[in-house]
């Protein structure tokens, strides 16, 4: 499974929708219950399922799903 049909698929378990309601430009504003509080738990749920760290600067100028499948690809995977 690619990685980003991987963060599609997280994304929508964790917010129990279904993946195909995603796409690059969805943005949480787009999905029901997607708020603060789930977007951060989302955040590090991806951290941890994909094992990748991603600095806590780039993640403030996530706009969209595409931003965040954007900057997991660029993430170092963890040792």
């Amino acid at each position: 499974m690619s990685l980003e049909n991987q963060i599609y698929a997280i994304i929508a378990d964790q917010l129990a929708i279904d993946p195909s309601q995603l796409g690059p430009e969805t943005t949480a504003d787009d999905v029901d219950g997607w708020d603060s509080l789930n977007h951060s738990r989302l955040l590090m749920r991806l951290e941890r399922d994909l094992k990748r760290d991603i600095p806590d600067h780039l993640l403030f100028d996530l706009t969209n799903v595409g931003d965040l499948v954007r900057v997991f690809e660029k993430a170092t995977p963890n040792a």
